[in-house]
C-alpha cells in the first residue's frame, strides 16, 4: 500500500494530519528526540510536543528517559486496534448516557414553522370554512371592499353566522362602496363602516384577522378565495386598511 493511502487510513480512524505525520515518523525513526521528529515532519518543536502528548494519551506513542532526555517511540501498530476498541467503548458509553435525555431535549426544541402559508378555498363549503376560522380565532377583523357574497351564496347560514359572530363579540370594521350600506346594516351590531369616495372602485375584497388575510376573487359563477397566513403580510394589509380608513367617510 502506498504511503499516501496509509496516511488517509490513519486519518480515517480519527488521527489528525499532524498526528499521522508524527506517528509514522516515530515508526520510521525508532527511539528519537522530539527535535528529530519535528525536523522530519517539518513541524515546530513546541507543537510537536503537544502532538506527541496526544498520541501518548491515545496509547500510540510511548517514551523513556535517558541521561535526562526524553526519547519517544511508536507503540506497535497492533495498538491501533486497541485504540479503536477504546473509542468504540467510549462511544457506546456516550450513546447510553445520552438516551435518557433525548425526550427532554425534544421538549426544548422550537417547533418548526414556515414563515407563511397560502391556501385556496372554492365553492360554498370553502367559504364556510373561512367563516368558521374567523369565529375560531375570535379576533376582530378589518375588511376592504364588500361584495355581499355571504348573503348571496350562503343565505340562512350567513344569517346564523352573523348571530354567532355577535355572540362571540367579534367586531368588524368595513370600508365599502356606498351602495352596499343597506346590506351591511342588516347585521350592523359590532360593526363600524366607512365608505369609499364616489366612483372609487377596488378590484378585490380583502379581509384581515389574526395573522391571516383573505383575498376574495371576483368570479361570477363560483366562489374562490386565497388565504395567506403570515404576520408580516397581515400587518401590511392592516396598515393599508388604516390608510384607507382615514380617507373613507362615515
Amino acid at each position: 500500500m502506498e504511503i499516501s493511502e496509509i496516511k488517509e487510513n490513519l486519518k480515517g480512524i480519527g488521527l489528525t494530519e499532524n498526528e499521522t505525520k508524527v506517528y509514522m515518523s516515530c515508526l520510521q525513526l525508532g527511539s528519537c528526540l522530539a527535535s528529530e521528529i519535528a525536523e522530519k515532519c517539518e513541524i515546530y518543536r513546541t507543537l510537536t510536543y503537544d502532538i506527541l502528548n496526544n498520541l501518548i494519551e491515545k496509547g500510540l506513542v510511548s517514551y523513556y528517559m535517558r541521561e535526562n532526555r526524553k526519547y519517544f517511540h511508536a507503540v506497535s501498530p497492533d495498538s491501533l486496534i486497541k485504540y479503536l476498541e477504546e473509542k468504540e467503548r467510549i462511544l457506546k458509553e456516550q450513546k447510553e448516557a445520552i438516551k435518557p435525555i433525548i425526550e427532554d431535549l425534544k421538549k426544548l426544541e422550537m417547533p418548526k414553522k414556515e414563515p407563511y402559508s397560502i391556501e385556496v378555498y372554492k365553492g360554498k363549503e370553502g367559504f364556510k370554512s373561512l367563516l368558521e376560522d374567523i369565529l375560531k380565532e375570535k379576533k376582530n377583523y378589518n375588511m376592504i371592499g364588500y361584495e355581499s357574497l355571504g348573503s348571496n351564496l350562503l343565505g340562512d347560514y350567513f344569517i346564523h353566522w352573523q348571530k354567532r359572530r355577535i355572540k362571540e363579540k367579534i367586531k368588524r370594521y368595513i370600508i365599502a362602496e356606498r351602495e352596499k350600506e343597506g346590506e351591511i346594516k342588516k347585521h350592523d351590531q359590532l360593526t363600524e363602516v366607512r365608505f369609499f369616495p364616489k366612483d372609487y372602485k377596488i378590484p378585490t375584497s380583502i379581509l384581515v384577522y389574526a395573522d391571516k388575510a383573505i383575498l376574495f376573487l371576483s368570479l361570477k359563477d363560483d366562489f374562490v378565495a386565497v388565504k395567506v397566513e403570515s404576520k408580516e403580510i397581515a400587518e401590511s394589509f392592516n396598515n393599508y386598511f388604516k390608510l384607507m380608513w382615514g380617507i373613507a367617510k362615515p
